[in-house]
Formats: structure tokens, C-alpha cells, sequence
């Protein structure tokens, strides 16, 4: 596939409960990339399609219909796909996709050598793309040479440092407000288990019910826990850090915590295109 033609990135998000792809544009020339990257988001793209609609069959390459039309509407002039994975069996589901009904296409699995970003762990090689993700499209959008905290707000929630100088120190993970709902019945015989809970309203502290205690103890224990891992987290730098906020909790968590956060819903997409943009340089120069 020749570089220079390039006009769309697919990037795909595979997280534990839902596939995200987004289509991004390139504006400039793969050979130059230039310290940061640009890339703009097609309005037309993201598509989000829920886990538990992808039939446990589909590992052969079939997706459900309604996301099949809508990559079908896709150019057929070929396209490259980055996508980081936190789920295999997903992943594996949607590359077969791609390479039976797009052939022209070239598909990488980022790996975490591919990330544009220093890593200081223990295990590097051991944490999730989407968080290396989320601190690239952090780094992208920080003001220089200031430290940032990156919020994803998913089935887990993960708060996590890039300091000033651009390197990953990771951070802290705890369970989102479904998972910690199913490990609270399935950890107990008489609390029932609560379906479909969100941020989106502000429940009393003081519930009148199991189910309203439940629902207070998870929705401000989850606020209270980022709040405070924030507050800990930027003891550790000698700045003040920018704090992104992202995933499918993201908006109403922002919103309870009521601090100056940056929400971006994308920007786990974002950090993705990003470290794609830079691995086709990479590879064309």
C-alpha cells in the first residue's frame, strides 16, 4: 500500500465490554510526522457496538448486522486499521472481519513497542494498550512540559501519570460501578444485584432501601476513590497536572467529581491513530 495515498485511519478500540472504531483523517504526510500529531476525527465514525451483541459464534469473521452496514459504507480504496485490545476473543472477531471482507486492507494488532511513549513499570509489556492509548492522545493534548492524569472510566477505572517529560508511571485501578455491582452480589448471599447502573443522576447518600444503599455506597465510593486518587496522584509531581477524563462513565464521573477535568470521549481512539500515524512514518522513512 502506498503511503502517500492514504487519506482515513481505522482505529478500534477493543475493550472488555465494547468495540469502538473510529475513522480518522490524515492531513499531512506520513513521512513527516512533526512532534505532535493532528488528526481529525470523520463525524461520520465512531461506531460503538455493546459486547454482549456480538454472537459468541462470530469468532469466524461475522459481525452483528447493523455494524457490518456501517463498515460497509467504508471507501473501498484500501485502508490501514490499528487497533488495541484488551479482550482477544473481541479482537479476534474483528480482524477476521476485516481480512475476509476487506482484503485490501492492511490490519495491526498494536503491541506495546508500537506506542510512541517511555514506559516506566515494572512489567511494561504487561499493561493495557488502551491505557498506553489514552496517555499518547494525553500527550498529544497536555501543554508542554506539563504533567497529566488520565481518567478512563469503563468496566474498570484506571487513573493513571504521564509526568511533564512525556513518560507513563502508571497509576491506580479499581473496579467500574457494574463490576463492582456484580462483585458485591456475587460476594454475598442475601445483597441483590443491581442492573443498568449509571452515573447519569446523583443518588441520595442516605438510601431508604438495599437497593438505594447499594446504589449510594458504589456511585460515591467510585466518585470518592477517583477524587481521591486524583489528590494522590498529583502529590506525586512537582506541577499541577492537566486531568483528562474519558470512557463510557467518563462525562457523569467528571461531572460528580466537579474539579477542572478535560473530558474527550475519544481519546483512547485518539492515542491510537496517533501511534499509527507514527508507525506508518516509521516505516516510510
Amino acid at each position: 500500500m502506498n503511503a502517500q495515498s492514504l487519506q482515513h485511519l481505522m482505529v478500534a478500540d477493543v475493550g472488555n465490554s465494547a468495540i469502538k472504531l473510529g475513522r480518522f483523517l490524515i492531513t499531512a504526510d506520513v513521512e513527516e510526522a512533526s512532534q505532535r500529531v493532528d488528526l481529525q476525527l470523520d463525524g461520520a465514525c465512531p461506531t460503538v457496538v455493546q459486547a454482549k451483541h456480538i454472537p459468541p459464534q462470530a469468532a469466524g469473521g461475522t459481525l452483528p448486522v447493523h455494524l457490518e452496514a456501517d463498515l460497509m459504507q467504508l471507501p473501498q480504496t484500501p485502508l490501514y486499521w490499528f487497533a488495541a485490545s484488551v479482550n482477544r476473543t473481541l479482537e479476534t472477531q474483528l480482524s477476521a472481519w476485516v481480512r475476509a471482507a476487506r482484503p485490501q486492507d492492511e490490519y495491526v494488532l498494536l503491541q506495546h513497542s508500537h506506542f510512541p511513549l517511555q514506559i516506566d513499570l515494572s512489567a511494561p509489556d504487561r499493561v493495557g494498550t488502551d491505557r498506553l492509548a489514552a496517555a499518547v492522545a494525553a500527550n498529544e493534548l497536555r501543554a508542554p512540559q506539563r504533567s497529566a492524569i488520565v481518567v478512563d472510566a469503563g468496566t474498570a477505572v484506571t487513573v493513571d501519570l504521564i509526568t511533564g517529560d512525556g513518560v507513563f508511571r502508571g497509576g491506580a485501578i479499581l473496579p467500574g460501578i457494574q463490576a463492582a455491582a456484580q462483585s458485591l452480589a456475587a460476594a454475598t448471599d442475601a445483597l441483590p444485584r443491581l442492573e443498568n447502573l449509571d452515573l447519569s443522576s446523583t443518588p441520595d447518600a442516605i438510601g431508604k432501601s438495599t437497593q438505594e444503599a447499594i446504589r449510594s455506597g458504589i456511585v460515591w465510593g467510585c466518585v470518592g476513590a477517583v477524587r481521591e486518587l486524583i489528590l494522590q496522584v498529583s502529590a506525586a509531581v512537582p506541577d499541577v497536572p492537566c486531568v483528562f477524563c474519558t470512557g463510557g462513565d467518563g462525562l457523569h464521573l467528571a461531572r460528580l467529581i466537579d474539579r477542572d477535568m478535560e473530558f474527550d470521549p475519544h481519546l483512547v481512539l485518539r492515542g491510537i491513530a496517533a501511534t499509527g500515524y507514527r508507525y506508518l512514518a516509521g516505516a516510510h522513512t
